[in-house]
Order: structure tokens, then C-alpha cells, then sequence
């Protein structure tokens, strides 16, 4: 049975952090803003309330973004280390991922898996890629240059049978 796309899926760190931005980096910016003026408005509250010295004000924000930039970075590092933990992403990096009709195969060196489509959590789309999410926090990385233009319009269609809209 021939495949009706058959579509390079390369792993690098940089699509790994783009993933991750994805799935969890927009809800959590969005957190940290909010407890930011959260802080923000008890310090306001309290240098009115015991009229406190104005530097102290000064002196707490600049301690919440230290924390926030803290927070980022420590992001970063994290998502670093569980990349490179990840030993089937150093050792091939690049599968082979088919789409048939019912299912799609994911090929390389060293696995392969099988996916009906009915079986699929969601299909997330960016700006740069595609992320069919196997699972909740598991998925497939198809860069959209790597993508025929006729595949758009399937994975549409695929939308429609994942589990989750």
C-alpha cells in the first residue's frame, strides 16, 4: 500500500523549544504576568496602606522580575536537559513519517509506530509547523517547508477524527 504523503520529520532543540512554547509557554506567560500585577497591586496596597518608603516599592518589583527572569531561564535550562536526556532524539533525530488512509507510520533507525487516526489527541497548527499530538504531552514535529502544499487540506481533514477538537 503506498502512502499518500510521505513527509521527513527532523527533531532539533530549536523545533523542541517551539513545541514546547506551544503546548505550555503561552498559558505560563500569561501566569506569570498576572501574578506579577497581582505583586504588583499587594506592594502598591501595602506602601499606601503603612506608608512605606517609595524605594522599597522600587526594590520589591525589581525583585519579582529578577524572579520572572529566573523562572524563564531555569525554563530553558529544563527544556534543554529533558531534550538531551532524550537519547532517541541525539542518536536519530530525523524519522520518516507516512500517512495512508486509516493511519500514519513514523519511521527511523532505530523504532516505528503506528497511528490511527481516530487515536489522535489533536492537531496543532503555527505559523512554522504542524504537531500531531499523539498525547496529551507527545507528538510528531512537521516542519510546514517540509510539507507538500496539498497536505494542508488532509490534515484538515484529520482535525475532524482526532479525539480532541
Amino acid at each position: 500500500m503506498e502512502p499518500l504523503f510521505r513527509i521527513k520529520a527532523t527533531n532539533t532543540l530549536e523545533e523542541y523549544k517551539r513545541w514546547n512554547f506551544e503546548l505550555s509557554g503561552k498559558k505560563q506567560i500569561i501566569l506569570m504576568l498576572v501574578l506579577y500585577l497581582l505583586y504588583a497591586l499587594l506592594i502598591t496596597r501595602y506602601l499606601l496602606l503603612y506608608k512605606l518608603n517609595p524605594l522599597l516599592y522600587a526594590v520589591c518589583m525589581l525583585f519579582m522580575a529578577v524572579f520572572l527572569l529566573f523562572l524563564f531561564l531555569y525554563k530553558n535550562k529544563l527544556i534543554k536537559t529533558v531534550y538531551y536526556s532524550n537519547g532517541a532524539n541525539l542518536k536519530c533525530p530525523i524519522a520518516e513519517v507516512s500517512f495512508y488512509e486509516q493511519f500514519l507510520e513514523i519511521n527511523n533507525e532505530r523504532s516505528y509506530s503506528k497511528f490511527f487516526y481516530e487515536d489522535i489527541y489533536t492537531i496543532k497548527e503555527t505559523k512554522t509547523n504542524y504537531y500531531i499530538m499523539t498525547a496529551l504531552n507527545q507528538g510528531i514535529i512537521l516542519l510546514k517547508s517540509d510539507c507538500p502544499p496539498e497536505f494542508a487540506p488532509f490534515l484538515q481533514s484529520l482535525k475532524f477524527r482526532s479525539r480532541k477538537p
